[in-house]
C-alpha cells in the first residue's frame, strides 16, 4: 500500500466499524435485532462504493515535467524550482476538458500531461484490472495558476462525460463526513474518508487563505485531487501548502467558493486579478485591544497604509479600526482582505471607520494587487534561460520586465528569475537580481551573457555588475558548473 495515500480498505474498515458500533447501540436500545445494524452497514459500505464509482473517472493523475516548482514550496517563497518530473492528481471540472490541480505541482513545467480514464464509445469509461483502470495519456496546456490559493487551470485536448461540480463550500459544516480522492503514483483512484473537523480553519491571523480541515488522508501525490461531500459534488481542492503546520493527520482543501473564482478568473483572463486599497488589515486580538486601549475588543485595525495607494489618498490612517466595508460589519482581518479581493479596478468601497471617538465615512477607489512575483515567473523559457554556469535561469531586461519591476538603472541586462533547486550556485542570487557586466564587459541579454561566459566553467572567476535592489555592486563569482551541464 503507497504510504502517501491511504487506501479505501485502510481507512474505511475502522470508520465503518466505529458506525456500525454506533448503529448496533442504538438497535439494542430499541429492543432491534442485530440483524439491522448489519444491513445499515452494509447499505453504507455500497453508498460509498457507488460514491467511489461516481467520482472516480472524473479524477487524474497529472505528470508535471522540466522545471517545475519545489514540492510544497513556490517560487513566490524560496525562487527555486527543481529539474526532473512530479506527479500529482487533478480532476476533470468541465466536459470541455478543464482540469483543476495544485499550482504548486504546475508552477514553471515545461510539459503537462494527464493520465485519463476517458469514456468509451457508449459513453462507458474504459477499465482495465482491478489493480489498475486502463489510461489515456494526454498533453494539456497550463491556462494559469494562481500560487496564493494553490490552485492551477488545465486543458486537455480532449472531452470527457465524467466532472465534478463545484458546490457551494459556504454549506459545508463541522462533523460532515466528506470523501478524498487522488490519483498518485503507482495508486490508482486512491480514496480516503473522513469528516470536517474546521471549515475555516486560518493557519496565521493575518492569512488571508482559509482551508477545509478533515482527517481525510491526503499524501504528497494526492495534492490537486477533490475533495467531496456524499452527494458526489467537489466542496473543495485538496492543498499541501499547510502540510507543515498539520498535526494528527489533518488534511487540507481550498474551498470550492475560492477555486469558483479563481477558476472563472482563469479561464476569462489567464490569471487571478484581485483588488486592493493599499493597507494592512489586523486582527484585532484581546492583547491588542487592551495594550492600545481601543475602543473596541474585537474587529479590524489599520497596521500600515501604503505612501501614495488609495487609502492614503481618501486619508485612511495606522490606527484607525474599520466597522464596516459597504455596510458589513468587519470582524477579522482575513474578511477584510477577502472581500476586497472580490473588487473590480476601478471600483470604489465605503468604509466606515473610527477614529478616537468620531465614526468616520471613507470613500476609497479599488486599484489591482501587484502580483509582479508571480507574473515574473511566467515569463521563463526553461530550455532558453538556464545559464549552468551561474545557476540560475534568467530572461533578458525588456519592456515585459520593466512593466513588472519599474525601477532598474538600465534598460538592458539579464535579469534572475529562478533558481534551480539542487544544482550548485555561484552566487547568492536572488530572484529580481539584474547582471549588467561580466569581467567588465557589458552585457545586455542573455546572448551576449553567455557569450562571455564561453569556455569558461566549474572552478574559473568571473567579476559580475549586479543590481539588487536598485543598487549596483561588483560581485567575484566562481563559476558552478561547466556551461555543457
Amino acid at each position: 500500500m503507497n504510504s502517501s495515500f491511504r487506501s479505501a480498505a485502510g481507512l474505511l474498515v475502522p470508520r465503518l466499524l466505529i458506525f456500525g458500533s454506533a448503529i448496533a447501540l442504538a438497535a439494542a436500545a430499541r429492543g432491534q435485532t442485530a440483524e439491522a445494524p448489519r444491513n445499515a452497514l452494509a447499505r453504507l459500505s455500497e453508498s460509498l462504493a457507488a460514491l467511489s464509482e461516481q467520482v472516480s473517472p472524473a479524477v487524474v493523475e497529472v505528470i508535471a515535467s522540466g522545471f517545475t516548482a519545489v514540492s510544497g514550496q513556490s517560487l513566490q517563497e524560496t525562487g527555486e524550482i527543481t529539474v526532473g518530473t512530479v506527479y500529482g492528481s487533478g480532476v476533470f471540472i468541465d466536459p470541455a476538458g478543464y482540469i483543476l490541480t495544485s499550482a504548486r505541482l504546475v508552477a514553471g513545467a515545461e510539459q503537462i500531461r494527464v493520465l485519463a480514464m476517458l469514456p468509451a464509445e457508449g459513453g462507458r469509461s474504459v477499465r482495465g484490472s482491478a489493480v489498475r483502470p486502463a489510461g489515456r495519456l494526454v498533453d494539456t496546456k497550463l491556462l494559469g495558476y494562481d500560487l496564493e490559493t494553490d490552485v492551477a487551470v488545465l486543458k486537455a485536448g480532449v472531452r470527457t462525460l465524467r466532472y465534478l461540480r463545484l458546490a457551494d463550500s459556504d454549506t459545508v459544516q463541522k462533523g460532515q463526513l466528506v470523501v478524498a480522492f487522488g490519483n498518485p503514483r503507482g495508486t490508482a483512484e486512491a480514496v480516503s474518508m473522513g469528516v470536517v473537523s474546521a471549515t475555516a480553519r486560518q493557519p496565521a491571523p493575518e492569512d488571508p487563505m482559509i482551508y477545509i480541515q478533515t482527517d481525510a488522508a491526503v499524501g504528497p501525490h494526492g495534492a490537486g485531487g477533490p475533495l467531496v461531500n456524499v452527494q458526489g459534488e467537489m466542496i473543495g481542492l485538496n492543498t499541501l501548502r499547510e502540510r507543515k503546520a498539520a498535526s494528527g493527520g489533518y488534511s487540507y482543501a481550498v474551498p470550492s467558493n475560492i477555486v469558483r473564482t479563481v477558476y472563472e478568473q482563469i479561464r476569462e483572463q489567464g490569471r487571478v486579478r484581485r483588488g486592493t486599497i493599499g493597507v494592512l488589515a489586523q486582527t484585532v486580538t484581546p492583547e491588542m485591544a487592551m495594550a492600545l486601549k481601543l475602543p473596541v475588543s474585537q474587529g479590524v485595525i489599520i497596521g500600515d497604509v501604503l505612501p501614495m495607494s488609495p487609502a492614503d489618498q481618501a486619508g485612511i490612517e495606522i490606527g484607525d479600526i474599520v466597522l464596516t466595508l459597504d455596510g458589513k460589519r468587519m470582524e477579522n482581518g482575513r474578511q477584510f482582505l477577502v472581500n476586497l479581493y472580490q473588487r473590480r479596478q476601478g471600483d470604489t468601497v465605503m468604509l466606515a471607520i473610527q477614529r478616537g471617538g468620531k465614526v468616520l465615512p471613507v470613500e476609497v477607489k479599488v486599484v489591482e494587487r501587484d502580483e509582479a512575483p508571480q507574473r515574473l515567473s511566467k515569463l521563463i523559457d526553461p530550455k532558453k534561460s538556464f545559464v549552468p554556469q551561474l545557476g540560475i535561469l534568467g530572461v533578458d531586461v525588456n519592456q515585459d520586465i520593466l512593466d513588472e519591476i519599474p525601477f532598474l538603472r538600465t534598460l538592458t541586462g539579464v535579469l534572475v528569475a529562478a533558481l534551480p533547486a539542487g544544482l550548485p550556485r555561484a552566487y547568492d542570487f536572488r530572484p529580481g537580481d539584474v547582471i549588467h557586466s561580466v569581467n567588465g564587459v557589458v552585457v545586455r541579454n542573455l546572448a551576449e551573457l553567455r557569450e562571455q561566459l564561453e569556455g569558461k566553467g566549474r572552478g574559473n572567476f568571473v567579476v559580475l555588475q549586479l543590481e539588487r535592489l536598485g543598487q549596483l555592486q561588483y560581485c567575484t563569482v566562481e563559476l558552478a558548473l561547466d556551461g555543457r551541464e
